[in-house]
């Protein structure tokens, strides 16, 4: 039974990935639709190998009532020998990875967030943040910080505040099965690979995002989680797909923001999919929806390495292929 009050190291740095919560493109036309309720879960195979990757697109915040999953999904997590995600969080020593990550979340030494995004802005934020009441969101605490981070702290806040608590995200939730099973836990990236991409964006992009977010009211961000959250259950690409094109097209400056942190990212991610492969066994792999889709995503880049793709259905793992 899902217990929506995750374990402490899983739950403590689980809002640093919110961003990919609300990151989704449009998946490629990879065979046919599957004949049952599609999920969304790929397989991956090698002719010459017999080692089987199931590659789960995931949503990194959710409300409650996602859960139980489809059957489909426990049943790859129960198949796998490995569980592979973005960033293991459970496994994060904040002793020697928590001063780096705050230090990467921080503007220059004199320089502020008010300067940073201009005066417009910070009066649209420190309302924002009035209005939620949270202790440890205020403009004093928010000073220091990039626009980036901050964006990440109103959209995991807007969640909580529609819902009435915190969503358990999908990779949360495996890993929570993981540590009761043993089951090994490896990583595409990791949380200093990503905190330090973020950190890299220009400071203008980060700002175009931020603004974005503030364009929105509280109610509408929260609304939008659940809404993607209705469609991933739903296996409806589509919707997800519109939301984010929305999004990427409403500031030109965002076009080089999602290019950053998702087709570039997806390379590699694909490089560490195939090197599962080639080890044999059985893997699932939880990785952001977005990475998965389009011509530059990891179903795309693997299936031009030779893998062979087949995307599953509500009818379990054994189930056939639709006939062609």
């Amino acid at each position: 039974m899902l217990r929506h009050a995750s374990s402490p190291e899983v739950r403590r740095l689980a809002p640093i990935l919110c961003l990919l919560a609300v990151l989704v493109w449009p998946a490629p036309a990879i065979g046919q639709e599957p004949a049952g309720h599609p999920l969304m879960l790929w397989e991956a195979t090698l002719p010459e190998s017999n080692a089987t990757v199931h590659l789960l697109g995931t949503i990194h915040e959710a409300p409650p009532d996602l859960y139980p999953l489809d059957s489909g999904y426990e049943e790859a997590f129960d198949k796998a020998d490995t569980l592979v995600v973005e960033v293991n969080i459970a496994a994060v020593d904040m002793a020697t990875v928590g001063n780096k990550v705050r230090k990467l979340s921080m503007l220059p030494d004199g320089v502020t967030l008010a300067e940073v995004i201009g005066p417009e802005l910070w009066q649209l934020l420190t309302e924002r943040l009035a209005g939620m009441q949270r202790p440890g969101l205020t403009p004093e605490r928010v000073s220091s910080l990039q626009p980036l981070p901050v964006a990440f702290m109103l959209l995991t806040e807007s969640l909580a505040k529609v819902q009435g608590q915190r969503g358990l995200g999908i990779e949360a939730y495996f890993l929570e099965r993981a540590l009761e099973k043993d089951l090994p836990v490896g990583e595409l990236e990791g949380m200093l690979f990503q905190v330090e991409l973020f950190a890299s964006i220009p400071l203008e992009q980060q700002t175009s995002y931020l603004a974005m977010i503030l364009d929105h009211g509280v109610e509408e961000l929260g609304e939008n989680f659940i809404t993607m959250a209705d469609a991933w259950k739903a296996g409806d690409l589509d919707t997800l797909a519109e939301y984010v094109r929305m999004e990427r097209g409403s500031d030109p400056a965002l076009g080089p923001f999602y290019d950053a942190i998702l087709e570039g990212r997806n390379p590699h991610m694909a490089k560490k999919v195939l090197d599962y492969l080639h080890r044999g066994g059985d893997t699932l792999v939880l990785v952001g929806a977005a990475h998965l889709a389009g011509d530059t995503g990891i179903l795309a880049l693997l299936q031009n390495a030779g893998v062979r793709i087949r995307r599953l259905d509500s009818r379990g793992l054994d189930a056939p292929a639709p006939e062609s």
